[in-house]
């Protein structure tokens, strides 16, 4: 499955993705709430825990390089509905990208497909207490601290669809006129998607949003939702 706005794709994590990942988190591993080094055994049995429709966790390609991983966990399946452990999360493969157009792009492309495809009213985000390059970039699409989490060392944020807005309606505009791109947003589910099912479930979940996929001569299928300008 791939998510296409902005310039940018993320693809849906596979098994052939999670070595890359691994690695990539075990050099980061100081900034997370999980410290301790993950194993090819532990990364296995984390992608076969997380591998199914409540979980989404995506690969950040940017100029045709894999750059990142942004997810959604623990997600409801049904429309306009958030589990209180719902929450959202990103890291870089390397410190040059942190710089780049890529996180900001791909925060947006998962916030914006919960405010105005799915009716979600917030966004929640857990952050390590002292973390400010995390701090300061979720500040910066509007997600506020909440009350009482002041002295813990995994802080929770949260996101409403107003303080979203109001935060980042130049942000978007400018956005979309770098990456030369359409004000629309494309979902593709690939053939590789139906052979395990998953391709079937998402149609079943995702139509109860009003989505429509339309099969390509490919064997894709792809929904293409377009906003106002």
């Amino acid at each position: 499955m791939k998510l296409i706005r902005y310039g940018i794709i993320l693809k849906r994590l596979t098994i052939n993705d999670i070595e890359m990942v691994r690695k990539a988190r075990n050099s980061v591993r100081h900034l997370m709430d999980y410290k301790e080094y993950i194993t090819p055994e532990m990364q296995l049995s984390w992608f076969k825990s997380i591998d199914n429709p409540h979980n989404f966790y995506y690969i950040i390609n940017y100029q045709n390089e894999p750059v990142g991983v942004i997810h959604e966990k623990n997600t409801s399946l049904e429309p306009g509905i958030k589990y209180d452990d719902s929450e959202g999360g990103i890291f870089m493969f390397e410190e040059k990208y942190y710089s780049s157009p890529a996180p900001v792009f791909a925060a947006l492309i998962l916030i914006e497909k919960g405010f105005y495809i799915f009716g979600d009213t917030e966004s929640v985000i857990h952050i390590i207490s002292g973390n400010e390059k995390a701090i300061r970039f979720n500040k910066s699409l509007g997600y506020e601290l909440c009350p009482g989490q002041e002295n813990l060392m995994k802080q929770r944020y949260i996101l409403t669809k107003a303080g979203f807005e109001h935060k980042t309606k130049k942000l978007r505009k400018a956005a979309l006129k770098l990456a030369r791109s359409e004000n629309n947003f494309k979902w593709v589910l690939e053939k590789n998607d139906y052979s395990t099912g998953f391709g079937l479930k998402i149609e079943e979940i995702y139509s109860k949003a009003g989505l429509v996929f339309t099969k390509q001569n490919n064997g894709e299928k792809v929904c293409i939702i377009n906003f106002p300008d």
